[in-house]
């Protein structure tokens, strides 16, 4: 049976915010640059070169693999992208208000895919350091109070008994195509999610666009990162999701505006949240896009964009 595996490790860390202040109304935009700083600061053997693409370290340096990812000579894969996919995700938490209290709690999920799972100590060193630098306008501080992972929720860290963190072992994660079968299925967009046809973003949900998408970033993931298997025939997937038809839409559109530095100017990471259900031979796709919807998939999935889950509706 046609189907993808791909080595994920998947942690979650507990912040506390130490006093009231404004943070950012999506804080995956607010936490990815600062979180990029601070893991540049503490990787990087050239802090004043401007670009990771001359540094002999690129592949193997923290920051350059995780942030600045090269794209790999001799895969033909590539010639159809021009960057290769980010093998970190940082989830933000949904709930924080924009203004936050020392009462404050919040759980950032960081997914690793693959080999990157062995910089997970670089990523938690770099969450110390922005926390005592504080997070949007007022420079928020917080405190790494715990981090757990895995499906029993093992401690890999505590702020009361520093030390060596217990890094946890990747997970296979095998999601299989199954023969088209007719049915409903329900998909939550949780974090925006931007979807581009022929250079053009939607602003509806399209059954056909999300398996695309969906298609793209495993096959990128597992063939670029060491991080599993790609057995899927994307055409003949991508056939069946053109009959999937939008039969309920609940979803809204949600702006979300982040400045870039580089290029001097805002950038939009707006996309669709809410809950769409399609029709059609949808159901053998269930597992692919459960896969896709942990990874995220779309457009912007380093700020936290493009996390969805499927849910197969019984027609009882």
């Amino acid at each position: 049976m046609p189907d993808v595996r791909i080595a994920l490790t998947e942690y979650r860390v507990r912040l506390c915010f130490l006093r009231a202040g404004h943070v950012s109304a999506y804080l995956g935009v607010t936490l990815r640059g600062g979180f990029g700083a601070a893991l540049r600061r503490i990787s990087c053997v050239k802090p004043t070169s401007s670009s990771c693409l001359d540094c002999l370290l690129q592949t193997s340096c923290p920051y350059g693999y995780l942030f600045e990812t090269p794209v790999p000579s001799g895969q033909a894969l590539m010639k159809l992208y021009t960057h290769a996919p980010h093998p970190i995700v940082l989830r933000p938490p949904l709930s924080i208000p924009s203004k936050v209290t020392s009462e404050t709690q919040a759980e950032l999920v960081v997914l690793l895919v693959g080999r990157a799972s062995q910089y997970f100590p670089y990523v938690l060193q770099a969450l110390l350091h922005l926390g005592t630098e504080g997070l949007g306008a007022d420079r928020v501080p917080f405190r790494v109070d715990r981090v757990t992972g895995g499906s029993d929720g093992k401690l890999v860290y505590a702020a009361d008994t520093p030390g060596p963190v217990q890094l946890l072992e990747p997970e296979l994660v095998r999601a299989s195509v199954k023969p088209p079968q007719d049915g409903l299925l329900a998909v939550h967009f949780i974090t925006p999610m931007r979807l581009r046809v022929n250079n053009q973003v939607l602003r509806s949900p399209a059954f056909d666009a999300l398996v695309s998408a969906a298609l793209r970033r495993l096959e990128l993931l597992a063939r670029l990162h060491q991080s599993g298997e790609f057995h899927i025939h994307s055409a003949e997937v991508a056939a069946t999701a053109r009959q999937g038809r939008l039969v309920q839409n609940e979803t809204h559109w949600h702006d979300v505006v982040r400045y870039s530095k580089r290029q001097d100017r805002e950038m939009p990471l707006g996309g669709l949240v809410g809950r769409a259900v399609f029709a059609g031979p949808v159901l053998g796709l269930t597992e692919l896009l459960s896969l896709a919807g942990r990874v995220h998939a779309g457009k912007a999935t380093v700020f936290g964009n493009g996390h969805f889950r499927v849910e197969a509706i019984s027609h009882d």
